[in-house]
This record gives C-alpha cells, structure tokens and sequence, in this order.
C-alpha cells in the first residue's frame, strides 16, 4: 500500500496589527493577501500622532 499526499500552495487574507515600540500612540491595522505562498501585498492605516492624521501604506511581498 502505497500513500501519496499532494499539498498545495495556499493563499489568504489576512487581517494585522502593529503598534511601535517606543511610542504606543501611534497603531496600524492592515489587510494582507497572501497568493499562493509566493507573492503578496498589504494595505494599511497608521496614525499620526504628530499630524493626528492617518497616513495610507501600501506594501508587497516576494518569498526568498
């Protein structure tokens, strides 16, 4: 009897959050997709707490 397991590439949302180390007054949350384990990219919101305004970031991802 012979097993054999295939495994596919998964991909995903997901949801994040961050808050600087030393200044906690400034948070972000964010989406991240994540397509088949290979390459990515993330949207997020941070705010300011200098211009109490909310600055957009946009990132991408590439597996080494």
């Amino acid at each position: 009897i012979t097993n054999i397991t295939k495994t596919k590439d998964a991909s995903g949302l997901f949801m994040y959050g961050s808050v600087p180390i030393q200044n906690f007054a400034s948070p972000e949350i964010g989406l991240m997709y994540q397509f088949k384990n290979k390459f990515g990219g993330m949207v997020g919101v941070q705010y300011n707490n200098i211009t109490n305004e909310p600055d957009f970031k946009l990132g991408f991802l590439i597996r080494l």
